[in-house]
């Protein structure tokens, strides 16, 4: 299923949620400028995540946009995993 792209300024991000942490999603990929370019890194982030935690196998990847003023990178990004 395709998603439709929010419009929406951004930024975004491919988000992480845990399930021991539901309460507490992660920013793993990112800042992207459009919800476009988030959705475009979502299998890429994954596919990333399971290779450095095999947990990750059981985790829930999506995307979220932040306010405005959000200009962390994502823990992919930190790490240097993946392009901004």
């Amino acid at each position: 299923m395709t998603q439709t792209p929010d419009t929406a300024p951004g930024p975004y991000y491919v988000s992480v949620i845990r399930p021991e942490k539901p309460s507490d999603p992660r920013l793993l990929a990112g800042p992207s400028a459009t919800h476009a370019e988030a959705l475009a890194n979502v299998d890429e982030a994954t596919r990333l995540a399971q290779s450095l935690d095999p947990r990750a196998a059981f985790y829930a990847f999506g995307t979220v946009r932040t306010k405005p003023e959000c200009n962390k990178l994502g823990i992919l990004n930190e790490l240097g995993r993946m392009r901004q």
